[in-house]
């Protein structure tokens, strides 16, 4: 299996799921495995098309893992982003951080 750290999903009618410790891609139809990336090495997930669904588990996987959910238009501008409350408040004591070193 390869390695993906970015994935990208595209297709309209394909399905994200969560399945032993990876983010499966299936087309919702046939059920047809299209790719599978374990959230170890994930870095983030792209959906760039309408018509793509993510399960709920596959989304709280993510938060879990520190990983953003990015949502883009065909045209590809981004309209959504789903990033971990862990993360954010990262972010926020790192900034605070920074600013008292620098006082």
């Amino acid at each position: 299996m390869p390695i993906i750290q970015h994935l990208i999903v595209e297709e309209f009618g394909t399905f994200i799921r969560k399945h032993s410790g990876r983010l499966q891609v299936e087309r919702l139809k046939t059920g047809e495995k299209l790719v599978q990336a374990p959230l170890i090495h994930l870095k983030q997930v792209l959906i760039a098309s309408n018509g793509v669904s993510i399960s709920a588990d596959a989304v709280r996987a993510c938060a879990e893992a520190g990983i953003p959910i990015h949502f883009i238009s065909g045209t590809g501008t981004p309209y959504a982003s789903l990033v971990s409350v862990g993360l954010v408040g990262t972010v926020q004591t790192r900034r605070a951080q920074m600013m008292a070193y620098n006082d």
